[in-house]
């Protein structure tokens, strides 16, 4: 490479990036200083005069509110509209699905049985969670509520009834337990009976395992009814 092609590469090159970049940075500079200006205003305003500024602004947050409430203002608080694009066809096919299409929205009720942070793996922790469930389904309406669930399964009589998503889906939710060692042999099975994979997480939370796989500690047992609609805190309540 000559010394003419040397220095026109090492001359212009470089110097066009470096343009380049300084024109960037001078554009942000120039945008951040009024930015920088009105809050080192407000700062100062702040520091001086505390007082006027926690008025004012508390002022200013009542006058909104009440500009608000007179021109039609209304509190969203639905995560699927708020973080949703509006119009979105995302929007209209939820409201088709709630109002227009029959569907049957479960609602979950969850429950947990804990031992203060003890571990509570073994057949007892097991047998108290087949105590709560059979609590529940013993409930007068428990049976004409979950003939209509939209998320079902078949109990142990074979009728469909709500879908129950618990440690007790490892005997299908009816109660068998012979002992410790077989109880935590079948909760440390990766799948259920029919071959479901098994949700840790969410039916066990925190677990530890020795170096066979086993489970050596559970401290919840979680467990997941899916009702239909809105009519069942009435019955959960009387339960």
């Amino acid at each position: 490479m000559t010394g003419e092609k040397r220095e026109e590469f090492h001359g212009n090159c470089p110097k066009k990036g470096y343009s380049l970049s300084k024109k960037w940075t001078s554009t942000l500079l120039q945008i951040r200083k009024p930015i920088i200006k009105n809050l080192l205003a407000i700062t100062r305003c702040a520091s001086r005069y505390p007082e006027i500024c926690i008025v004012s602004t508390i002022l200013l947050s009542f006058g909104i509110l009440i500009i608000g409430i007179f021109t039609n203002f209304e509190l969203v608080v639905d995560g699927d509209i708020m973080w949703t694009p509006t119009p979105s066809r995302i929007q209209s096919h939820g409201k088709w699905v709630k109002d227009s299409s029959g569907f049957k929205t479960p609602r979950p009720f969850k429950f947990s049985i804990h031992a203060e942070g003890k571990n509570l793996l073994g057949k007892e922790g097991i047998e108290r969670l087949f105590t709560a469930l059979d609590v529940l389904g013993e409930e007068p309406r428990y049976d004409e509520i979950c003939s209509q669930a939209g998320s079902s399964m078949l109990h142990k009589n074979h009728h469909t009834t709500c879908l129950i998503s618990s440690p007790t889906r490892f005997w299908n939710n009816a109660s068998e337990i012979q002992d410790d060692e077989k109880c935590i042999q079948r909760m440390s099975q990766p799948t259920y009976r029919d071959g479901t994979p098994v949700d840790t997480k969410r039916i066990l939370g925190s677990t530890e395992r020795d170096e066979k796989g086993l489970l050596t500690s559970v401290q919840m047992y979680t467990t997941v009814i899916f009702f239909p609609g809105k009519e069942v805190s009435g019955m959960i309540e009387e339960a």
